[in-house]
């Protein structure tokens, strides 16, 4: 049975993260049937991509290169009862392991499922380019935001869960980049794995998410600025 080892990240103490979230209400119960490790940072003001580098170097210290990382958000959930099973077969399909993406990468595109017209508005992707679904909401049933058939290569996906074996960044070199707190660390992530050949791709495990995810406001439109700073388009 493959190891898995959750990241997560959240601005709750200990006892709210188990009461309040739906990762904290979920990870006991995946216990009861697998081995599943927890790196939690709590009460967390420090970027996504720090914690997550901080959590590859360690893995590679170790030495298991068939270890999955699952990063993922703290208001998520998985609703496959046999998901480490699922996922661990899905990160030998591909390299980098997400369950909502899209099949290509346009200019200036704002989301992993939106684009940008030429006035500089933001407008839903095509689904026949996009794969994957996620609920939104506390409980299921949800609203379920059908993206498209999984299972296809991608190259960009949402950061809300990202899976690797620690092989990956071993042979690849592939970390987050720090410039990108929150916002846009995931599209970033999946550029820098496109050019370093590291293949991605949505499998077919359903989630929950309680965000529906934010595309204004001033820090959004920063880290928009700081990746087309960084990229170009």
């Amino acid at each position: 049975m493959n190891r898995v080892r959750m990241v997560s990240a959240s601005r709750l103490t200990g006892e709210r993260f188990e009461a309040d979230t739906l990762l904290g209400r979920s990870i006991n119960e995946w216990r009861r049937r697998y081995p599943i490790e927890l790196s939690l940072y709590l009460e967390n003001q420090v970027g996504l991509p720090t914690l997550y580098n901080k959590d590859i170097e360690q893995a590679l210290s170790e030495g298991d290169d068939d270890l999955i990382l699952a990063f993922l958000h703290d208001d998520v959930t998985l609703l496959d009862f046999f998901w480490p099973d699922r996922l661990a077969e899905w990160t030998r399909t591909f390299d980098i392991v997400g369950l909502a993406g899209n099949v290509r990468r346009t200019p200036f595109q704002p989301t992993w499922g939106h684009l940008r017209d030429a006035a500089g508005g933001i407008f839903p992707e095509e689904e026949a380019n996009l794969c994957g679904a996620v609920g939104h909401g506390e409980v299921f049933p949800s609203s379920i935001g059908y993206y498209g058939k999984p299972g296809r290569e991608c190259l960009l996906m949402d950061g809300l869960f990202l899976a690797a074996r620690v092989e990956v960044f071993r042979r690849s070199g592939l970390r987050f980049d720090p410039r990108f707190p929150f916002h846009f660390y995931d599209l970033d992530f999946c550029r820098q794995a496109e050019v370093l050949g590291v293949r991605m791709g949505v499998a077919p495990i359903p989630a929950l998410h309680c965000s529906g995810g934010s595309y204004q406001g001033d820090r959004w439109l920063k880290g928009y600025g700081d990746y087309l700073a960084k990229w170009g388009s």
